[in-house]
């Protein structure tokens, strides 16, 4: 019996933890290239805060295709891109960017990548590499990658 009731004070506790912790809405973010083709083959998550940068990973990530795409343009005095990239996967998988919070004196970038989900589905017929690249706000903080 009072391990019964210390369980429920410290799940009382938790709830008002919970509640007391002060709100921090998503930030905001626009996707640049969300697919599944990537000249990048290993699994990445970065934080691009220039422009040297910012064409470095490009041409990097364009370097799949015979006619790449334009450069992207990103004002870096007041944006900043992140970028994640799931390795080289069978035909299937699925990455995206969820959500970025910011809280705690950090952004946190939330993200997914789930395999097929059809087990009776046919067998995969090739390789893919999944991303999502985006561009927010430019924030003077540590970023966190957090696979959901």
């Amino acid at each position: 019996m009072k391990e019964l009731v210390i369980a429920v004070g410290l799940l009382g506790l938790a709830i008002l933890v919970a509640l007391i912790q002060p709100y921090s809405p998503p930030v905001p973010f626009e996707t640049i290239a969300l697919g599944e083709e990537s000249g990048i083959r290993t699994q990445e998550t970065l934080v691009i805060t220039d422009q040297a940068q910012w064409e470095t990973l490009w041409q990097q990530h364009m370097s799949y295709s015979h006619n790449p795409l334009p450069l992207p343009q990103v004002n870096f005095a007041k944006e900043m891109v992140i970028a994640v990239f799931g390795g080289i996967k069978s035909e299937g998988y699925m990455l995206q960017i969820t959500k970025i919070e910011q809280g705690k004196g950090r952004l946190v970038v939330h993200y997914t990548l789930v395999g097929p989900c059809c087990t009776k589905c046919s067998l995969p017929t090739g390789m893919i590499q999944p991303f999502h690249i985006v561009k927010l706000e430019r924030l003077e903080l540590p970023v966190i990658f957090r696979q959901d």
